[in-house]
């Protein structure tokens, strides 16, 4: 993830330092950008007291149990030789999660996570620009939710290879 670089933006009248969450990919005229739609959701309201004199209201978008809207994930493709930014379907559940992995050597595959809302279920999936497909390398199913604390995925030999931490058993394993 890119670490070194900030953007000021202005949000809800308040100046904040923003990370831009997203990868070169390597020997490649691509970037992989995580992106967060968060227009949707309500407001929520908070008490700064440790605010200079005296306490101020903060306000941000928040989704609260119940809410039939969440916040949109997905990533997107820049390429900047055209330039051009499109989106990437990586969708498969309603309001999910997704999560950017990794990338392979040669640029050409993306590897990512996808998470249904309820955490309950999640699948660990490869994008391969040469075919402009999704696939889907591991599918899980933890009941009641799984511990996305401890989970863990880690890429051997270039994505050949992936050791992933499952809770399908009832207790944890890598495999």
């Amino acid at each position: 993830m890119v670490r070194d670089s900030t953007l000021t933006v202005s949000i809800l009248k308040e100046e904040r330092e923003v990370r831009p969450n997203g990868c070169w990919l390597p020997n490649s005229t691509h970037i992989v950008i995580h992106s967060e739609d968060r227009r949707c959701l309500g407001e929520m309201y908070l008490t700064d007291y440790l605010h200079w004199k005296r306490p101020s209201l903060r306000t941000y978008r928040y989704a609260v149990a119940g809410d039939s809207l969440a916040c949109q994930y997905g990533l997107k493709l820049v390429d900047v030789t055209i330039p051009a930014i499109r989106e990437l379907d990586v969708s498969k559940w309603k309001d999910q999660y997704v999560e950017f992995l990794y990338a392979s050597q040669n640029g050409k595959k993306i590897y990512f996570q996808r998470i249904k809302r309820t955490w309950d279920e999640k699948e660990l999936c490869v994008y391969d620009m040469d075919t402009d497909s999704v696939r889907v390398l591991i599918h899980e199913v933890d009941k009641p939710f799984f511990d996305y604390v401890l989970a863990q995925v880690f890429f051997l030999n270039d994505g050949k290879e992936i050791v992933y931490r499952s809770e399908r058993t009832g207790f944890g394993h890598f495999y």
